[in-house]
């Protein structure tokens, strides 16, 4: 039991080292990108008002979504939330796709030496936690990054901005959805797209992985449904979704992505292992 504490701190540490700082590129990438989406969003509120946006107006910009579309035409298939869907997806490369990279680069070393297969998959769920943890915390530095450039309100919501730019009526929102819609359920859903990243590359690939978990959201973000785990972070549609279920959704998806995911990892051969990403 001693053993299994030891290599479990070894492992986890070596998550936290070559995952995160380390990769920290890829944050830094991340945060490029932010940066660019929200820099042309205050270009866009300059074209209809004089007023700046403050932290929650930037939140509410990021994962406002778009409207549920009842008759889908051509036009609604080019109208893409491309804030929303950037920050849903590149949670998927620069998290989700850890686990199964350092298995095949590093991982297996590790496995052959310790034969812990329990402590090597239970290090990449805390990796994934304590990894999404960090993303959205990088997603709110960068609203109060803008925010105080822009010398915009830290608690105080624009309507004006929010209302007559992004069509979010938030006379119809209450305080606790918008939390639920902008914090809670964020973090949830990129938790659940990780872990079960994690649990189809390795039944597959990486690559598989990835292109499944965009084609999830993007069905999301054209179609309403509670089992549709996309909509409960669009604030366009926060009255139509029940919140509770999206949480209970969410939560099921992450425990039994990864016991599933356990599952098969432990009955994997790790002497033959296959060396695709």
């Amino acid at each position: 039991m001693a053993n299994d504490v030891v290599l479990f701190k070894r492992q986890l540490i070596h998550d936290i080292k070559n995952g995160i700082v380390r990769r920290y590129k890829v944050y830094v990438l991340f945060m490029i990108l932010l940066s660019v989406v929200l820099a042309f969003w205050d270009k866009r509120i300059a074209l209809y008002t004089t007023d700046k946006a403050g932290l929650i107006d930037y939140l509410i910009y990021i994962f406002s979504g778009k409207e549920e579309i009842t008759n889908l035409t051509v036009q609604d298939v080019f109208d893409i939330p491309i804030a929303w869907l950037f920050v849903h997806i590149y949670t998927l490369f620069s998290i989700g796709t850890y686990p199964k990279t350092e298995y095949v680069e590093r991982g297996y070393q590790f496995l052959i030496r310790a034969g812990n297969k329990w402590c090597w998959w239970l290090s990449k769920c805390i990796y994934i936690f304590l990894s999404t943890i960090l993303y959205y915390i990088s997603i709110l530095f960068f609203c109060l990054l803008f925010t105080t450039i822009n010398r915009g309100s830290y608690t105080v919501i624009n309507r004006e901005i929010c209302t007559r730019i992004l069509g979010v009526n938030l006379s119809e929102i209450t305080d606790t959805k918008l939390f639920l819609c902008t914090v809670i359920m964020p973090i949830l859903l990129f938790m659940a797209l990780n872990f079960l990243c994690m649990l189809i590359s390795f039944i597959n690939n990486n690559i598989l992985a990835v292109i499944a978990m965009m084609g999830y959201l993007s069905v999301s973000a054209y179609w309403c449904s509670d089992f549709l785990l996309g909509n409960y972070t669009m604030l366009l549609r926060a009255q139509k979704m029940q919140f509770g279920t999206g949480i209970t959704v969410s939560l099921l998806v992450i425990i039994l992505s990864g016991a599933l995911g356990y599952g098969y990892f432990k009955s994997l051969d790790i002497y033959s292992r296959e060396e695709e990403v």
